[in-house]
């Protein structure tokens, strides 16, 4: 079948795109916010969509529309961040996924492309098989670099080999790399800056309208979109066998 997207669909043939995925049906999660200055604001957006069309490139799913909304308030001091309460984000998560279950894919794997989301989609899967659905969440943390990340399964041997730099977590090598292969159009090299880190304290309470730091964290001197290109191919075979 490969990967099939909900918004390609017409409505004639989405029930055959139901039934060849088995009721899989794969939404993507990003956010809206700064990655330095040379990485879009739909980063996480970006690589969250593609991975969920990866992975449903190995196993049948259905894909829905990325969803460019998050756990995300350390955004809000920075040009162009978009964050909403996390009552909201649960109501909107929730009425998605009941929307996916009425089209008969029941089995919902959410691909979080954003950090962030990791305290997020896991309390909202446990709300939802508290309140007895007839349909089943489950989270996929696809940024998947921190290995204690819930959901996480970034392969860390993978990524001391393909990259240069340590020190990863925002518009880092890795990103940036990973951006380079999937948009190279989007990347803009000559605003990139080397490591530029936070103060040493949590993200949230590092930025605040008053203290800024770039949006960028780790070295970008290395080869381009190649480490980036063979970290998701092997996130991919993992991603595919959860």
């Amino acid at each position: 079948m490969g990967h099939v997207r909900w918004e390609e669909l017409t409505a004639d043939g989405f029930e055959a795109a139901v039934e060849a995925a088995q009721g899989v049906c794969i939404l993507p999660l990003g956010v809206l916010e700064y990655h330095g200055n040379h990485l879009p604001l739909g980063t996480d957006m970006y690589r969250a969509h593609r991975m969920a069309c990866e992975v449903a490139e190995r196993e049948p799913a259905v894909v829905f529309p990325v969803l460019p909304l998050g756990a995300n308030w350390e955004a809000r001091p920075y040009p162009g961040g978009v964050a909403l309460a996390n009552n909201l984000l649960f109501s909107l998560l929730e009425e998605v996924c009941d929307a996916i279950a009425r089209n008969g894919l029941k089995k919902i794997v959410i691909i979080s492309g954003h950090g962030g989301n990791k305290w997020l989609l896991p309390q909202f899967v446990m709300q939802v098989v508290d309140k007895g659905k007839d349909y089943v969440p489950l989270y996929c943390n696809a940024r998947g670099v921190d290995p204690d990340a819930v959901g996480g399964y970034m392969d860390v041997e993978l990524f001391n080999r393909a990259f240069d730099s340590n020190d990863y977590g925002h518009a880092c090598e890795w990103e940036t790399s990973e951006m380079l292969h999937l948009h190279p159009d989007l990347v803009r090299m000559e605003a990139a800056t080397d490591v530029d880190l936070p103060p040493a304290t949590d993200s949230i309470t590092c930025q605040t309208p008053t203290r800024r730091w770039t949006g960028s964290r780790g070295n970008r001197s290395w080869d381009g979109a190649r480490p980036g290109r063979r970290r998701r191919r092997k996130a991919a075979r993992s991603g595919s066998n959860r």
